[in-house]
């Protein structure tokens, strides 16, 4: 099982559904039909949770606002999942940064279709994560870092 904890309440993910238990309020199930690998959390100006983007097993990327769980936007990935994802901010502009065997996809969260940057390693990414202005690559024993500049442009 998959679990995010924010500020409001803990998102699970299990078997095709989404679990959501708030601080306040009942607990909501939400099916979406397709087992979730992996998940980002989008921060709020005011730095709590506003939403969170789910990735599917079979491409599906979903956007929901937290808490109320209205579905922003969706788009499919034509023949591949991310196995690793990451959220940035460029400008005030939400993108994902999403890992996939050899390769690293930046993709606009405001439009999922469109592909900012791809960027081709010559191992396998097994994680992302951030470090300040920095996405830290794992390939199995090798780490590289970017800067989020050089891979998101200015718009």
């Amino acid at each position: 099982m998959l679990s995010c904890a924010t500020p409001h309440g803990i998102i699970e993910f299990e078997r095709g559904m989404m679990n959501w238990r708030p601080e306040r309020g009942p607990p909501q199930r939400l099916e979406l039909g397709e087992t979730i690998v992996t998940a980002c959390l989008i921060p709020s100006p005011q730095a709590s949770i506003q939403g969170v983007v789910m990735f599917s097993k079979q491409g599906l990327i979903i956007h929901l606002s937290i808490p109320s769980l209205v579905p922003i936007s969706s788009t499919r990935l034509e023949g591949w999942c991310p196995e690793s994802a990451q959220l940035v901010h460029i400008h005030g502009i939400p993108h994902v940064i999403l890992s996939h065997g050899k390769s690293i996809e930046v993709r606009c969260l405001d439009d999922l279709k469109k592909i900012v940057s791809i960027i081709e390693f010559e191992n396998k990414v097994d994680l992302l994560y951030l470090d300040g202005n920095k996405l830290v690559v794992i390939q199995g024993m090798k780490t590289a870092e970017i800067q989020i500049q050089d891979i998101i442009p200015l718009p």
